[in-house]
């Protein structure tokens, strides 16, 4: 006959401890992101603009990648936000971007795959290969600069799309740093390089739709990045990383965009939920509340809280829709 093991159970309470690290851990790590418009450079124009020129300085991306260019995944989605309107949104692909093993949108995405390739009828097989191209990862590009109009501000991102017809913003820079080097200069020389001047124009294409233009030429003259050494080594160190820019979220945050709601923390249960599901339970709670205090209860519901911006980013950070 067995018995209770008493190491199986402080195994599972240590178990239990770690999980909950783990969720404390994800919970600061959310908590303690802030969207700060500073670390982003700004590509958009106003409503009223139809072009404007942006100089910019490219830098190596971190001290162990000495291209100005990082290869990055990102899942661009329409879906729901916190305010319940359909917008665009961005999201790093955890597993593209080597910070989980698992990625709900790179789930749906295969399960898709597989779908399209078993099923027979045509009509269906088109809605799985719509949802496996919209679930799938696509190719970005993101790089660390220095704006010349606001170089107070310090390093800023600048995230933006492969273009797999060889016409996007890489390939313009690419081009041009190729053609410069032919004749002997190098344009991302921290000391004898050149600036890039990028101009976005506003467009309208044959189907009527806007679209923004870019435009990219190195500057006349050549130039170091900056005047002293001093103010050159604290830009190319600057110890902010791309993560601490742009947040990769947590695979159940993922899920619920996933399942077309938006994931709100809550606080009680410790783990993000569906912004329905804490809508319903906030209206709960206030019933609750209503009802107890027509009764002349002393309970005190003030301490229910849901934090609908737990773990967002602003709503654009600096990148166009593509």
């Amino acid at each position: 006959m067995v018995n209770i093991n008493s190491d199986d159970v402080m195994a599972q309470k240590k178990e239990k401890e770690e999980a909950s690290k783990k969720e404390q851990e994800k919970r600061i790590k959310f908590g303690n992101f802030e969207f700060d418009e500073k670390h982003y450079l700004n590509t958009r124009l106003s409503k009223t603009e139809k072009e404007r020129e942006i100089v910019i300085r490219l830098l190596p991306f971190s001290e162990t990648e000495l291209s100005p260019f990082k290869k990055i995944h990102v899942h661009s989605v329409r879906a729901i936000n916190e305010h319940g309107e359909l917008k665009w949104k961005k999201f790093m692909c955890p597993v593209g971007m080597g910070k989980d093993d698992k990625c709900p949108f790179c789930e749906t995405a295969q399960k898709a795959r597989k779908l399209m390739f078993e099923e027979k009828d045509e009509a269906k097989k088109a809605k799985y290969k719509e949802q496996l191209v919209i679930n799938s990862s696509k190719d970005y590009w993101l790089v660390r600069c220095i704006d010349r109009a606001n170089e107070q501000d310090g390093v800023k991102f600048w995230r933006f799309p492969d273009a797999r017809n060889g016409d996007g913003i890489w390939d313009k820079i690419y081009n041009l740093f190729i053609t410069k080097q032919k004749r002997g200069v190098n344009i991302f020389d921290l000391y004898d390089g050149k600036d890039l001047v990028i101009t976005v124009k506003r467009q309208i294409d044959s189907a009527g739709k806007e679209k923004l233009v870019y435009q990219i030429q190195d500057d006349e003259e050549k130039r170091p990045l900056a005047d002293t050494e001093e103010q050159m080594e604290a830009w190319v160190n600057d110890p902010m990383k791309w993560d601490d820019v742009y947040s990769v979220k947590s695979y159940d945050f993922l899920s619920i965009v996933v399942g077309g709601d938006w994931p709100v923390w809550n606080k009680e249960l410790g783990k993000f939920i569906p912004k329905s599901e804490a809508d319903k339970i906030e209206a709960e709670a206030q019933a609750q509340a209503d009802r107890e205090n027509a009764e002349g209860s002393s309970n005190d519901f003030s301490t229910f809280t849901v934090d609908i911006n737990e773990g967002g980013e602003a709503e654009d950070d600096g990148d166009l829709v593509f």
